[in-house]
């Protein structure tokens, strides 16, 4: 099942997030229904501190500036009577450096049950961008975009983290693969209650499960000729975590997609891209899927939609650096299929293709020691360098390409005979004077046995 959210723009461009991870107690107290009251009117909003202060149980002292912590920590949300939602986070090093979030993941259900649905996608978590609004010394305001607070009574804000930009000075990165955006742990649920026009909000933590290490990469398959060449792009993410997993049961992935038309002639290359679009995916360890395979020559290839890295790579003819960077992976999820057509044309090609990115992991559900748990994932948005990660080529290629050979060949024997019989007849020359040589060699100790015997 692919959820799909239409969305123009460029995403970053970058590798691998270093995630720490803390708890922020004062952000779990209630809070006064004062914070609610933080409005908009027309593009005037009011600012961070005024509304912290609001709230009685707020202490500015409590969140004090230090240089060594690069992170970011959601401690407070508010609802604002024009059905916005707003989120304050402290960033400990802002006056040194300063660190702007660029997204949230927020599901409106409380923790347990998390599901996705075509019907219901706000009880999943979604992926928000953010709008700073304004800040002072190391409080931030920020906007949550394409989101309406609800009517109900009682209303939830599952947080699971918040990202920020990567940053290439205090990042790691992944060979293979670029990062875009890096996680913060927030792992808190905001309860908004309103009764009586007045709006009171409680928060508790939650447990969540981190993603330390992280692959993104696509497998092709050849669907077969169709006066074209066709093939199908498998892609998935491998990925380590933070807890053991003895069973992994479902996943729910993020990424977004590009269309991308390419063309080569005479040796110039053009490269057109189409709207992005992101795409929510919820899969489960019972599903296989397969390529098409329905062209001349195609092959038919399944896999499993979840499956263990080992299972992986024992089924996969993977490329060297790609199972190099699987090897400390545990899971692997094939969470979408792309076609990619390739035509050829007199002297270029034209290849259609979809380019996945900012891929990042939302939930998992899992067992271990007999126990299910259904948690929100710390994870970053990585993008894979649109290569094959499979060394696979077709076996009708290489028998074409000998046909090829043996046809031009006899079509130079017949149109240029004189040239080829002296050709041959040198060949033939050389053959024989090696094929005496190692005869002489051969024989040679029996000749002289022969003379010692006599």
């Amino acid at each position: 099942m692919v959820i799909q959210r239409k969305k123009n723009g460029i995403f970053y461009i970058a590798l691998i997030s270093l995630v720490l991870i803390l708890s922020c107690l004062l952000s779990c107290l209630s809070f006064t229904p004062y914070v609610a009251s933080a409005l908009a009117e027309g593009e005037e909003y009011s600012q961070v501190l005024e509304d912290l202060e609001k709230d009685e149980n707020f202490d500015k002292s409590k969140y004090p500036e230090n240089l060594a912590k690069l992170e970011l920590q959601v401690i407070q949300i508010a609802e604002s009577e024009n059905s916005e939602l707003f989120v304050y986070v402290y960033n400990p090093s802002a006056n040194v450096k300063e660190l702007i979030a660029t997204s949230i993941n927020i599901s409106t259900s409380k923790n347990e049950g998390l599901y996705l649905a075509d019907d219901d996608e706000g009880k999943t978590y979604i992926n928000y961008d953010l709008t700073l609004l304004n800040s002072d010394g190391v409080f931030y305001k920020y906007l949550v975009e394409d989101f309406t607070v609800s009517t109900d009574e009682i209303r939830y804000y599952n947080i699971s983290n918040i990202y920020r930009a990567f940053d290439y000075l205090i990042d790691e990165t992944v060979e293979g693969n670029e990062i875009s955006e890096v996680p913060n742990r927030v792992g808190k649920v905001f309860t908004a209650q309103t009764l009586n026009g007045e709006t009171t909000y409680t928060c508790t933590e939650v447990e969540t499960i981190e993603i330390v290490s992280k692959y993104v990469g696509f497998l092709r398959y050849y669907n077969g000729f169709k006066l074209y060449n066709e093939s199908c792009d498998s892609h998935f993410v491998a990925f380590s975590t933070d807890k053991p997993i003895d069973k992994l049961i479902e996943a729910e992935v993020y990424f977004v997609s590009q269309e991308v038309l390419r063309t080569i002639f005479v040796g110039a290359e053009n490269v057109a891209y189409g709207a992005t679009t992101e795409n929510y995916v919820a899969l489960n360890y019972t599903e296989t899927v397969s390529n098409d395979a329905s062209g001349l020559f195609g092959n038919k290839y399944t896999w499993n939609r979840i499956e263990k890295v080992s299972d992986f790579i024992a089924n996969e003819d993977l490329t060297s650096e790609a199972e190099a960077q699987l090897r400390n992976k545990e899971w692997v999820l094939r969470f979408y299929e792309t076609t990619f057509q390739d035509y050829g044309l007199a002297g270029g090609k034209t290849q259609i293709y979809t380019e996945v990115s900012d891929v990042s992991i939302l939930r998992l559900k899992f067992e271990t020691d007999g126990e299910v748990f259904s948690l929100g994932v710390i994870d970053n948005k990585q993008s894979g360098d649109n290569t094959p990660d499979n060394v696979e080529k077709p076996w009708w290629i290489w028998a074409l390409l000998i046909g090829v050979s043996i046809i031009g060949l006899i079509l130079l024997i017949a149109l240029f005979p004189s040239v080829f019989g002296a050709i041959f007849k040198a060949i033939w020359q050389v053959i024989v004077w090696i094929a005496k040589g190692i005869w002489w060699i051969i024989s040679a100790p029996f000749s002289v046995f022969k003379k010692d015997k006599k």
